[in-house]
């Protein structure tokens, strides 16, 4: 079950980001290579990962902040 919610997340990411370099190819003139695209894909998934966590463990930082005092 988490394998197929992760590979759904990564279509989306890479879905999204395959429409914004479209977008910007089409009404900027800016392409980037096949690479640029990948690695985009994959620093948006860690970043959204991210923010997922924070969002899910919201407490997490401070439980460790009130240990150290």
């Amino acid at each position: 079950m988490k394998e197929s919610e992760e590979q759904s997340r990564l279509f989306c990411y890479a879905l999204w980001l395959f429409w914004y370099s479209r977008n910007q190819f089409v009404h900027e003139q800016v392409s980037i290579t096949g690479r640029q695209l990948a690695q985009k894909i994959l620093s948006y998934k860690v970043e959204q990962e991210g923010t997922i966590a924070k969002q899910e463990n919201p407490n997490k930082a401070r439980r460790y902040r009130n240990m150290e005092d």
